[in-house]
């Protein structure tokens, strides 16, 4: 008798298996769907994962190179500020050179080179969200979806306050034209 309970028990499992089945074929047959669960077709949900998950990449590498995109136009405009400060400091120093001014009127250029001096050091000091703006380290992207480094991007590093190649010579210049700091009229500022 046990062996009869078993076979019906298992017989029982296998007709309502089957049922089962037939129901769930019957329901996509009426919604005219393959598909009523995502548990019907795990490859199809493996895909839609994937590419959920390909568009939240995409969606911060978008983030990751609009900052460094933020970060170059920021480094332009103080590019261009160094850069009026370096013809302003070129007009000083020719104004220096002339023999017409004054004793007075060199050491007010003088105080003003130290002041855009002091400007041109600040520039170059300067960080954007952490990061500074001009330094010795470079900073890489990732430009491609999967976050892989199949596509670098590179930003080089430019130090503006090195004293061999930046502007670093000017900010460790102590005068302009032989007069030096300290001279009648400059306080140094």
């Amino acid at each position: 008798m046990p062996e009869d309970s078993h076979s019906a028990a298992l017989v029982a499992h296998q007709v309502a298996t089957a049922n089962s089945l037939f129901r769930k074929g019957l329901e996509r047959i009426a919604r005219g769907s393959r598909i009523t669960n995502p548990s019907d077709a795990t490859s199809s949900t493996g895909v839609s994962v994937k590419l959920s998950a390909a568009a939240m990449l995409q969606g911060s590498l978008d983030h990751t190179i609009g900052t460094a995109v933020s970060l170059l136009q920021t480094q332009d405009g103080a590019l261009k500020v160094s850069g009026k400060i370096l013809e302003r400091i070129s007009e000083l120093r020719k104004l220096t050179d002339d023999v017409s001014k004054s004793p007075s009127d060199k050491a007010n250029y003088n105080a003003e080179f130290f002041r855009l001096k002091s400007q041109l050091s600040e520039i170059t000091s300067e960080a954007f969200n952490g990061m500074p703006l001009f330094g010795p380290t470079h900073f890489t992207i990732n430009a491609s979806e999967d976050a892989a480094a199949k596509s670098p991007i590179t930003v080089a590093a430019r130090d503006l306050g090195c004293t061999s190649t930046g502007v670093g010579t000017i900010t460790t210049a102590n005068s302009l034209g032989g007069y030096p700091r300290g001279f009648a009229g400059d306080r140094g500022d």
